[in-house]
């Protein structure tokens, strides 16, 4: 598995951060062929969405944690980046798998707050865990940003409706996880530390 040290900072600005080489090659496989074996799918067939779901979290809880680790790496550095965010506690306690086939996925523009029930998600994330080129973004619409997939990349933005989003149709199976930072409000809870590893009090 990779050490935090060998996270390298892409791009961080608009309020978007990417970070790549987060994963080992040999994880995102062990995630390609976990779908292979898993019966645990949830299906998406709506107007907007169409792609198939797995809660990590609830079947596979260590590889999830291990995600969620490195996701959190990254935001100790977000939060260098923007440390008014220090004032507030975070939790992200879901992992989900997405699989998203040629011309499926999620195209209307949306952000992650925008129901009663996403109203605390304070920021989202992604993990991408194959290369697609010249489709398969992540676009944001005001900020005029695509974030391409590529293997072993984090993305982390805000959840609000400044950052409208959308996946554009990939052209090969796109596999990622994603979740979401919440906000409850409390004062502290992660601080960036040293080399922005995220530390709680």
């Amino acid at each position: 598995m990779k050490k935090d040290t060998d996270i390298q900072t892409t791009y961080l600005d608009k309020f978007i951060g990417i970070w790549d080489n987060a994963f080992d090659p040999d994880f995102s496989n062990w995630i390609l062929e976990y779908w292979k074996t898993t019966k645990y799918i949830a299906n998406r067939n709506n107007p907007v969405q169409q792609d198939k779901q797995i809660v990590l979290s609830s079947f596979s809880p260590g590889e999830a944690n291990y995600i969620q680790e490195r996701v959190d790496d990254c935001f100790g550095m977000y939060m260098d980046k923007y440390p008014y965010l220090c004032n507030f506690n975070f939790y992200s306690g879901l992992v989900l798998l997405q699989k998203t086939e040629p011309m499926e996925g999620y195209h209307a523009w949306h952000s992650e707050d925008s129901t009663w029930e996403a109203q605390q998600r304070t920021l989202a994330w992604t993990v991408y865990f194959n290369d697609i080129d010249d489709s398969g973004e992540t676009e944001f619409l005001y900020q005029q940003t695509k974030v391409t997939p590529k293997n072993g990349r984090i993305a982390i933005w805000p959840g609000s409706f400044t950052h409208l989003h959308r996946g554009n149709p990939p052209n090969k199976t796109k596999y990622i996880a994603t979740g979401w930072y919440a906000g409850d409000g409390g004062m502290n809870y992660f601080k960036p530390g040293q080399n922005g590893k995220v530390q709680g009090n």
